[in-house]
């Protein structure tokens, strides 16, 4: 989406470049503006599909991740305050053990809804999940559920145990960053 949006506004920018007049150049940068809205707004939006296979030791024995996450069509669209809609995500995970199958998942924004403010929700999708580490508490995946095309998120920690058991939480430690001055006064 937004390479498309950068790949239009070079061309319209080449296409001023090349124009005789700066009157024809101020009616093309006009058009630029216009047609660059409209690449925004036409239709919803969608992430793109992605797919990684992770392997790992987990007490001794081997692990293989397999996450999945394609725009789903049959979810409801989210839209922001700019009024551009998106499809939601569906993350399908599957976790194998030395070739047995120990959880095997499609996720939605909907699994994650009592860890989310209902305000922040209406406007979120289902963004990620990904292999994060192992330790004590088991296999343990971060996910995000946040609005699009921006910084906003809720990160959410899933553990699977070594017998396949889930539980999910809200993502408790996040790292704080601080700028010099902000180090400074504390």
């Amino acid at each position: 989406m937004k390479n498309n949006i950068y790949a239009l506004i070079v061309s319209s920018l080449m296409l001023t470049a090349c124009g005789s007049s700066s009157s024809n150049n101020q009616s093309q940068e006009t058009r630029m503006a216009t047609t660059t809205a409209e690449a925004v707004s036409e239709g919803p939006q969608r992430m793109q599909t992605s797919e990684v296979k992770e392997n790992f030791e987990y007490k001794g024995k081997q692990y293989q991740s397999h996450i999945v996450r394609r725009a789903d069509e049959s979810l409801p669209m989210v839209t922001n305050d700019e009024q551009q809609q998106f499809y939601d995500n569906s993350i399908a995970l599957k976790l194998t053990c030395e070739g047995k199958q120990l959880v095997s998942r499609t996720f939605t924004k909907k699994d994650f809804l009592h860890l989310v403010d209902a305000h922040f929700a209406q406007q979120a999708i289902l963004e990620g999940i990904v292999f994060n580490e192992t330790n004590e508490q088991g296999i343990c995946f971060a996910a995000s559920v946040g609005h699009p095309e921006s910084d906003l998120y809720q990160p959410i920690r899933i553990v699977i145990s070594a017998n396949g058991n889930l539980t999910i939480s809200l993502e408790e430690d996040m790292m704080e960053v601080t700028t010099p001055a902000e180090s400074e006064n504390s």
